[in-house]
């Protein structure tokens, strides 16, 4: 940590971050984290004993406090990256599905000792955690954390298909062996039996938290962590190296994940190179949640509380799904119930998390030309032609593809509003839609109803449970949104979308109706079908663009750029907020239901929580404020379905998302915005017309010779 000219300052710098940060241990003392602790699992062991069926037996309690004790650890490692840098990472499991894949690799295929892959998993995992901070998050440095956040879910997507290579590595796999650690022995417990794994895990666990507590409250190192995660401005000014504490923190949660994952391979056995899913995540972000964002003892305990809840319930269900709604409810009760706290390096309403750049609008001067009046009506004229009239040239597996890119653009319509416009992120607007597509599909194939009443009940449906879900987050700034969503999300798609619970909402057939008794909507008339989604894309369009002309919009952008002082005019920013939830969610259920209409019946994959990343990635590569973005993301995405292999079509959007946060933050939309802007310039300057006073005169140009200027 020392700088030059040399220690002093050094020691300077760390004598005022300790007095920045007090003389009390980190966060908590450490009987009052063995208490909560304590507590945790006694409330948890308690209430499920109680209420489930059965009870809950001793050595399911402690199954359930192993998993929540590996899970701790990439919580953990989530709280540490949030208070350096005030955002999510999205990649933290996948860093530790790298290192497990590695370990595992080294054993069932280089023959070599645990201990040794243990240490290639770990030092693999510190490797990526630090370059990704050296590459990623430093060219994100002055980005807003939307920006960084999304770049991790980019990460996610590569370290995925990374994983899917790991098996290449070696010539053969040991398949008939398992990987389990060199601890001997068996136990019985309450009637489950445990091995040596679940030994390792339990000795392995403790010893690193405490070495974590010992690392961040008696080292020189450590506490210069704590003074950047309090205020990286002050711990900058106080002389401490903030781009170096933050490559250790990055090590640091890698490392802590790489462990967490490694354990958890050798007790589950999982095969080498799975792909690595947002569900992966899920348990260590609802404890993260939970902790509320930046306690590393409540994220601990949160996690132990999950894993005894998630093993209860499979014991007296047998079926893990439960756990997610379980898991879900408690996430959205934590944030409605948790005061908004905003710290200095918080979101204040100032929009600092989304800071999204919106395309101005064409000068009335240089609109009003006849010239570009008809050449604007020449190219929407040229591309309503475009998309109406190709399709008829292509074939029917192509239209799939194609009647896609509408259904996808709306949904992306949708996160143009309430993140781009509102600034609030979410990321299970895939599963609102599922919620469009379970009401179109009730009242089309049970209630025999029109397609149309039935796409009107999916819009007011959505926009409801978008207004339930989301209005549980938007009180709080930052990710709070973000993980509702997120859990309500896991809780849809395993949950309300499978047939096996719900056959009644989920009809496995849902035949394309005949509109107006004229047009058949069905497989063998692809091209009228398509008709219908690019109309009602068209519509979506129109709706959004009156929202962003009207007050409501207005307000809505002035909420998420400085919500304070839209409250000083007058504006209440929670029901800007709530506006632009339902709007978001109605065209989510719009979306959905013309997705299942298309599909013919959701099957039994459902949707997934990846699907609503994607969609997320999709919209940002395209333009978040733009809707012209939206569509254009679509086209992009549905063109990478159509041409890339599974696998390869992760790395296209992974990588894709990565290229055009570090070097087009503002996506296709904001490149067109400046080829627009180029040529409004071009028109302004063969014109003879002076833009420069257009803001002061209302919008309106004089010629540029009576100004002796020219534009």
């Amino acid at each position: 940590l020392r700088r030059p000219p040399g220690p002093r300052r050094s020691a300077a710098a760390l004598a005022g971050a300790r007095r920045l940060l007090g003389d009390a241990p980190p966060w908590m003392s450490a009987g009052g984290r063995a208490v909560l602790v304590a507590a945790a699992l006694v409330l948890a062991w308690a209430l499920g004993d109680a209420w489930l069926p059965g009870g809950v037996p001793a050595g399911i309690v402690l199954q359930g406090a192993i998993q929540g004790a590996l899970v701790a650890l990439t919580a953990m490692g989530l709280v540490l990256v949030y208070r350096a840098a005030r955002f999510l990472n999205f990649s933290q499991a996948a860093i530790g599905g790298i290192a497990a894949s590695l370990a595992e690799l080294a054993v069932l295929g280089w023959h070599l000792d645990f201990w040794l892959a243990l240490a290639i998993g770990l030092v693999a995992a510190g490797l990526v955690g630090a370059a990704v901070d050296a590459t990623v998050v430093r060219r994100l440095q002055g980005a807003p954390r939307l920006v960084v956040t999304v770049a991790t879910i980019g990460l996610l997507q590569v370290l995925s298909v990374a994983n899917g290579y790991v098996p290449d590595l070696a010539g053969n796999l040991r398949l008939g062996t398992a990987f389990t650690t060199p601890v001997g022995g068996h136990y019985t417990v309450g009637g489950v039996v445990f091995t040596g794994n679940d030994t390792a895990a339990l000795v392995a666990v403790p010893l690193v938290v405490g070495a974590l507590w010992w690392f961040l409250s008696r080292t020189e190192t450590g506490t210069a962590v704590r003074a950047v995660a309090d205020s990286p401005e002050r711990a900058g000014l106080l002389g401490i190296p903030v781009r170096r504490v933050s490559a250790v923190v990055w090590v640091v949660a890698a490392v802590l994940s790489g462990l967490g994952t490694i354990l958890t391979s050798a007790i589950d056995h999982p095969a080498v190179g799975l792909p690595l899913t947002p569900e992966d995540l899920f348990p260590a972000l609802a404890a993260f949640v939970l902790a509320g964002f930046d306690s590393l003892p409540g994220a601990a305990a949160w996690s132990l509380v999950i894993g005894v809840v998630d093993a209860a319930v499979y014991w007296a269900y047998r079926d893990a799904t439960y756990a997610d709604v379980v898991i879900f409810v408690l996430v959205a009760v934590a944030v409605a119930a948790r005061r908004r706290q905003v710290a200095r390096v918080d979101d204040g309403g100032l929009g600092e998390f989304v800071a999204a750049r919106e395309v101005p609008p064409v000068p009335r001067a240089v609109a009003a030309l006849p010239a570009v009046r008809f050449g604007r009506r020449v190219a929407v004229a040229a591309a309503v032609a475009a998309a109406a009239l190709v399709p008829l040239a292509m074939s029917a597996s192509q239209m799939d593809v194609l009647t896609a890119v509408p259904v996808y653009a709306i949904l992306g319509l949708s996160l143009v509003v309430l993140t781009g416009w509102a600034g609030q992120i979410s990321l299970g607007q895939f599963a609102f839609a599922g919620v469009g597509a379970i009401v179109t599909g009730v009242l089309v194939v049970h209630a025999r109803a029109d397609l149309f009443l039935a796409l009107a009940a999916a819009v007011a449906a959505c926009a409801l449970v978008a207004v339930v879900v989301g209005g549980t987050a938007v009180r709080l700034p930052g990710l709070a949104l973000a993980a509702v969503t997120m859990a309500f999300a896991v809780a849809v798609s395993d949950w309300l979308l499978s047939g096996s619970y719900f056959p009644f909402l989920n009809p496995q057939q849902v035949p394309r109706p005949v509109l107006f008794g004229r047009f058949p909507m069905g497989v063998g008339s692809p091209v009228a079908f398509y008709e219908l989604c690019l109309v009602m894309l068209v519509v979506s369009v129109l709706v959004v663009r009156n929202l962003r002309r009207s007050r409501a919009g207005r307000a809505i952008v002035a909420v998420r750029d400085n919500a304070r002082g839209a409250a000083a005019y007058g504006i209440d920013p929670r029901r800007a907020r709530l506006v632009a939830l339902a709007v978001a969610g109605g065209l989510a259920g719009l979306a959905g239901g013309l997705y299942l209409v298309e599909l013919g019946g959701l099957g039994s994959g459902g949707l997934t929580t990846s699907d609503s990343l994607t969609v997320f990635v999709m919209v940002v590569i395209g333009g978040l404020t733009s809707p012209l973005g939206a569509i254009a993301g679509a086209v992009v995405f549905e063109g990478i379905v159509y041409l890339l292999a599974p696998q390869l079509q992760q790395l296209a959007t992974g990588a894709g998302v990565l290229v055009f946060l570090m070097f087009l933050p503002e996506g296709i939309g904001g490149v067109a915005a400046r080829a627009r802007a180029a040529a409004v310039r071009a028109v302004a300057w063969l014109r003879h017309l002076d833009l420069g006073p257009l803001v002061a005169a209302g919008g309106r140009a004089r010629p540029a010779r009576e100004e002796g200027v020219v534009a």
